[in-house]
């Protein structure tokens, strides 16, 4: 949504599109969800670096 030209974010509108695409998805609300395990220093810091190397490649 706009208001004087900046884009805002209305939060009930943001939780009822959230709660649309779980609808969608076919995810139930409800049912626990998995917890992701957080990623470790040296596998993030692996994914950076290729990353890296990848812009560069490509500059």
């Amino acid at each position: 949504m706009h208001r004087n030209g900046q884009l805002i974010t209305v939060p009930g509108l943001t939780a009822r599109r959230h709660a649309e695409w779980l609808l969608w998805s076919g995810v139930n609300p409800c049912d626990p969800q998995p917890v992701a395990p957080a990623p470790s220093p040296t596998s993030t810091d692996q994914l950076n670096a290729a990353e890296i190397d990848r812009v560069k490649e490509n500059a």
